[in-house]
C-alpha cells in the first residue's frame, strides 16, 4: 500500500514548513543590533606638560690622552681645555723655546770651532808632509799632525750630533707640540 501522492506532498510540505519555522528565530536574533558596548568617559585636563628631565649620571670617553712631558720648560701656551677633543696634529701647547734655541747656538758654535780645527789641521799636515818630504822634519812630528786632524774631524762629526736634524725640530724640545695621535680627549 502505497500512500497517494497528494499525502505524500501535504506530509512533504508539513516538514518544510516545520523546518523552516525553527530557523527564522535565529536569524533574526543575528541581526539584531548588538547593545552598546560600557565605555568610561572622562574630561579633559590641562595642565603643564615636562618635555625634558634631568638624570644624574657619569660620562666617560671613549678614548683619552695624558699629556707628560719628555722635557723641561715653562710653558708659554696652552691650546687646549681639561675634556677637549683633539685631532691628531692640533696644536696643544708651545714650550718656551729660549733655553733650547741657546744650546742650539752653543753646538752650532761648537760645530764652528771644529771646523776652524780642522782647517788648521789640514794646513798643518800639508806643511808637514813636505818638510818631510825633504827630511826636514821628523817622522813623529808629521805622526802628530795625521793625529791631529783625525781628532778635529772627529770632533766635527761630534758637534754635528749635537745639532738637531730639521725633519725632528718640528718635535724638538722648545718647538709646538702638537697632538699625537687620532682623535682624543684630553684629560
Amino acid at each position: 500500500m502505497t500512500p497517494h501522492p497528494a499525502t505524500i506532498v501535504l506530509r512533504l510540505a508539513a516538514l518544510i514548513f516545520l523546518v523552516a519555522s525553527c530557523y527564522p528565530a535565529r536569524i533574526l536574533a543575528a541581526d539584531a543590533p548588538a547593545a552598546p558596548p560600557v565605555v568610561t568617559v572622562s574630561q579633559p585636563i590641562q595642565r603643564e606638560l615636562v618635555e625634558r628631565d634631568e638624570f644624574t649620571g657619569q660620562f666617560a670617553a671613549k678614548e683619552y690622552v695624558e699629556i707628560r712631558a719628555r722635557v723641561s720648560g715653562y710653558l708659554t701656551e696652552i691650546h687646549f681645555e681639561d675634556g677637549q677633543i683633539v685631532k691628531e696634529g692640533d696644536l696643544l701647547f708651545v714650550i718656551d723655546p729660549r733655553p733650547y734655541e741657546a744650546t742650539l747656538a752653543a753646538a752650532r758654535a761648537q760645530l764652528a770651532q771644529a771646523n776652524a780645527q780642522v782647517d788648521l789641521a789640514t794646513q798643518q799636515l800639508n806643511r808637514s808632509a813636505e818638510l818631510r818630504k825633504k827630511d826636514f822634519e821628523p817622522a813623529s812630528n808629521y805622526d802628530q799632525r795625521v793625529s791631529d786632524l783625525k781628532v778635529a774631524t772627529a770632533a766635527t762629526e761630534s758637534a754635528k750630533a749635537a745639532i738637531p736634524r730639521p725633519s725632528s725640530m718640528s718635535d724638538s724640545p722648545g718647538s709646538r707640540r702638537r697632538s699625537p695621535g687620532a682623535s682624543a680627549i684630553i684629560r
